[in-house]
């Protein structure tokens, strides 16, 4: 058997290929499967906008000034009580009022925080719990109530005289459950009119109608990429495909276990610390949901905002829901690392390349992390998936090169040293 030239691209291993019967009943029960959670995820959708609920949020509303006077210059409801220098002018005296009733669901003692400059005060149930009455550095202060089940009266006041614009600062509030772990106060307690416990139950079942079409949606996109990745490597047989879904799903399980033990160990993992680039992404990505971000030229790369609000949107505004499909998308990667492993060396090299992508503690470490590295990871597989198909000998498209490039473009949007 005459030996292979260095560089030449092996044609395909001789595999037994499964029948043609076979073969289009698997078609056909993968369209079926993402037609129907297609269809699923529109009918929840349409159900949920048919049932008539309480908006979420607080009533948000800008002055000009430090003193609230005058008409605002914006009224909106927010669902998260956080602002920082990239969303005000940090040369503009600007006060801001958050206005509403946060839902308690289950009594108890309750710790609330709040992180400011300066110049703030919460008020719950009509009384003052935290005040900053002095413009100072970026501060933190906390203090412990106890609260009945039902709805209690919130207003936090801020006032930002004028700064240096090189001086970032950030105003968000947060609390701790009884139970629980600190974190932001979630947009699913807070509401802008004082809410019934009906209006309450049907706004949880609006959120967890539309979580569920989102998960349904992302399942469809999920087959889709399996669909692909079996298309990409049609010589495959049931079994193999079988092999190759069972190390996806280990892949899964592993950035799962991590994602679970990292809850339970780290303090900062529902409060994201100020500064840190998993706080700036977050922070971006929900000023892309409130329609504030863009706002200006981007100053690094606008792709990890625009994914996490992608995800928001799928999997709602958890932290642990938001990686763990981040997750569940990064180890996609599986099916990438093992096609470019057996078609550019042999089927044995495919499998070990699946394998080292699934247990890599780097790859399960980015996965779940709320930074660019793992979405510029699948861009680049992808870019290089595509590419590999382009320089194909015996089945070079034009569209496999575009689709390469189109990808590359893509992850540069995550990280622009792929570019480079």
């Amino acid at each position: 058997m005459p030996r292979r030239a260095r560089g030449d691209i092996p044609s395909p291993p001789d595999r037994p290929l499964v029948s043609a019967t076979s073969t289009r009943v698997f078609k056909r029960n993968i369209r079926l499967a993402i037609l129907g959670l297609l269809a699923a995820s529109a009918a929840l959708c349409a159900a949920a906008a048919l049932i008539p609920h309480a908006p979420r949020g607080l009533n948000a509303e800008y002055f000009s000034g430090t003193e609230f006077a005058g008409e605002p210059q914006s009224k909106k409801v927010e669902r998260w009580i956080a602002v920082n220098s990239n969303e005000i002018r940090a040369d503009r005296p600007t006060s801001i009022r958050w206005s509403g009733f946060i839902w308690v669901g289950t009594p108890g003692d309750y710790e609330f925080t709040l992180d400011s400059p300066g110049l703030a005060s919460l008020s719950l149930d009509n009384g003052t719990l935290l005040d900053v009455p002095s413009q100072i550095e970026q501060s933190r202060q906390s203090a412990h109530v106890t609260l009945t089940a039902g709805a209690h009266p919130v207003t936090l006041e801020f006032r930002k005289p004028p700064r240096d614009p090189k001086n970032f600062f950030h105003v968000n509030l947060r609390w701790k459950p009884p139970g629980g772990w600190e974190q932001d106060v979630p947009g699913s307690v807070l509401f802008p009119s004082a809410p019934s416990s009906d209006e309450v139950r049907r706004a949880n079942t609006v959120d967890f109608a539309l979580t569920v079409a989102g998960w349904a949606l992302a399942a469809a996109v999920a087959l889709m990429g399996f669909a692909g990745a079996r298309y990409l490597a049609r010589r495959m047989t049931r079994r193999q495909t079988l092999w190759l879904g069972l190390i996806y799903c280990a892949a899964l399980v592993l950035r799962l276990w991590y994602l679970s033990d990292l809850q339970a160990r780290d303090p900062f993992f529902n409060a994201l610390p100020l500064g840190t680039d998993h706080r700036g992404y977050e922070s971006q990505a929900r000023r892309v949901l409130k329609g504030t971000w863009p706002d200006e030229p981007f100053y690094f790369q606008p792709g990890q905002p625009f994914y996490l609000a992608l995800i928001h949107g799928v999997a709602g505004e958890d932290l642990f829901a938001t990686r763990a499909a981040q997750a569940a998308v990064g180890a996609l990667g599986v099916l990438l690392a093992y096609h470019l492993g057996q078609a550019m060396f042999d089927e044995r090299a495919g499998w070990i390349a699946a394998g080292l992508y699934a247990a890599y503690p780097i790859f399960i470490f980015y996965d779940a992390a709320l930074v660019a590295t793992s979405g510029a990871t699948l861009f680049m597989l992808l870019a290089l998936v595509a590419a590999q198909r382009a320089a194909w000998p015996h089945a070079s498209q034009p569209a496999w090169a575009f689709t390469s490039g189109l990808m590359l473009g893509l992850g540069g949007a995550f990280q622009p040293a792929l570019l480079t």
